[in-house]
């Protein structure tokens, strides 16, 4: 399992900044650097403040506990989380083929239940459906949500 500095790091700059970056340099706009999470406060801010939205704090968990890529983030259904329990592995597939494991955190296993509990998706769903439609979020909108969450809890530069 990777650490907690590092899977944030990658998270935010290789996956939420990617798409602003490559649209800014095809642009000639001068590039911005997202900064990482340093503190566990920030951290633990932006669970509070996510907490009335089991599906924002999924996503925000999955990322930050174990570094999985956006993308695979994204593609994951509710049938690939269920009946895992807490330390057991999660398998998912990257966009090459290759299986990946990681395993199950108490934070992770909380907010997927509160998440079953609350949303009640069906065993095919994407755990981050679109509002419209049945496909799911795609990055730019995933962007968009947590730079928002940034702003609202007060952390500049981390989107």
């Amino acid at each position: 399992m990777r650490s907690r500095d590092t899977s944030i790091k990658t998270y935010f700059i290789r996956e939420l900044k990617g798409a602003k970056l490559r649209r800014n340099i095809q642009s000639g706009q001068k590039r911005r650097v997202a900064e990482p999470i340093k503190s566990p406060e920030d951290i633990k801010r932006i669970r509070f403040m996510l907490n009335d939205r089991p599906r924002d704090l999924l996503l925000f968990d999955l990322a930050v506990e174990t570094g999985i890529g956006m993308k695979q983030i994204l593609s994951l259904k509710a049938k690939d989380l269920s009946g895992i329990k807490k330390g057991e592995k999660i398998s998912v597939r990257s966009i090459h083929g290759q299986k990946h494991s990681v395993i199950m955190s108490d934070i992770l296993y909380e907010s997927f239940q509160k998440f079953i509990r609350e949303v009640k998706p069906r065993p095919d769903d994407y755990l981050f459906k679109s509002k419209k439609g049945p496909w799911s979020l795609n990055l730019s909108t995933v962007s968009n949500m947590i730079k928002e969450w940034f702003d609202a809890a007060g952390m500049k530069n981390c989107h």
